[in-house]
């Protein structure tokens, strides 16, 4: 088995230092760069960027940091689970929690507020003879060399394989044909990146799979709170597609979903979705009765009332599903709702 901790593996091999362990500190290579990245001001800074609305709103939403910590936890979970068979973590090089999280935990440094679209623009601000801008490959260049631990050096020192997997894009700017508006770094930040790709898989634009696992959760996570923070800014009422009475409405969402994405390789059958749909709604509203709405009930109470009730869904499982959609029945039946 793999020992992540060991100094001698490639992937703990840092540009200026050494990850050699000392007694008073016994934390591996990997634990180091991720307490590494939280430290610093950039990481901290993530508190001020959202994705719908801003941060100062009366309703919490979420923002780059909450997000960032979130995507951490995902990605490590995931990570601890597969390491349940080792030798197929071996066969892929290696997947470490701790080396997950921390990528997890930089991958959002370098991007700017408002998405993509500040990204584009910036993009087009600096122009092409200066490099232009990326968010992937800002992140990079943060960790490589804006952020710093020491006097010595630029950037935090990370290891290799923590450099791997915060590359969701293994490649410098035009480098890959196939995603031209895409790269992983700088060519400023040449050095690191050849580190970062000593320890990538062999394949001119294959990522290590910890920085899959990064991505995937990324992924997971944008998806569900980006969604809840659309619907309790009052964006998109996915309350009326819970509803029987607007079943067209609910047809015509999905209509649109796999008009644009229906083709797609792996992308599931649509009673599969539906069915899937279904059973998450379940849990926030009544389907298959109008709801008993009083004087005092606005739909600000369901708003206020659903991040919880899905963080007890997602720690406590079905169970919970089918005991909270009884209880919230047997609440609206009586008119005790507030």
């Amino acid at each position: 088995m793999i020992d992540y901790s060991d100094p001698n593996l490639p992937r703990n091999h840092r540009r200026y230092s050494s990850s050699s362990p000392s007694e008073e500190d016994t934390r591996s290579p990997a634990q180091k760069d991720r307490d590494r990245i939280i430290y610093t001001s950039a990481f901290r800074r993530l508190a001020e960027v959202t994705q719908v609305a801003s941060p100062t709103d009366a309703h919490v939403f979420h923002n780059r940091l909450t997000h960032s910590l979130q995507v951490a936890q995902v990605g490590r979970s995931l990570a601890q689970r597969l390491r349940k068979d080792p030798v197929s973590c071996e066969q892929v090089g290696g997947i470490d929690p701790d080396t997950v999280e921390a990528a997890c935990l930089a991958h959002d440094l370098g991007h700017p507020p408002f998405g993509h679209t500040a990204e584009e623009k910036l993009n087009e601000l600096i122009g092409e003879r200066a490099g232009g801008f990326e968010g992937n490959a800002q992140s990079f260049r943060i960790v490589a060399k804006l952020a710093f631990k020491s006097t010595k050096h630029e950037g935090l020192d990370l290891t290799a394989g923590t450099l791997a997997a915060i590359l969701k894009y293994p490649w410098l700017k035009r480098e890959n044909p196939e995603k031209p508006n895409k790269w992983g770094a700088y060519k400023s930040e040449n050095k690191d990146f050849s580190i970062a790709k000593k320890v990538c898989p062999s394949g001119k634009w294959r990522r290590s799979p910890e920085a899959a696992l990064m991505d995937w959760a990324d992924d997971v996570t944008y998806s569900v709170h980006d969604l809840e923070d659309f619907f309790r800014a009052g964006i998109i009422p996915v309350h009326l597609l819970a509803r029987a009475s607007e079943n067209r409405e609910r047809q015509r969402f999905f209509d649109d979903v796999y008009r644009r994405r229906g083709k797609a390789k792996n992308f599931p059958p649509r009673n599969v979705m539906e069915e899937a749909f279904e059973n998450i709604l379940a849990v926030f509203w009544r389907i298959y009765e109008p709801l008993r709405w009083n004087e005092r009930t606005t739909l600000q109470n369901a708003l206020f009332h659903f991040p919880a009730h899905w963080e007890i869904h997602q720690r406590s499982g079905d169970r919970y599903q089918e005991e909270a959609y009884c209880d919230r029945r047997r609440t609206y039946e009586r008119g005790e709702h507030t």
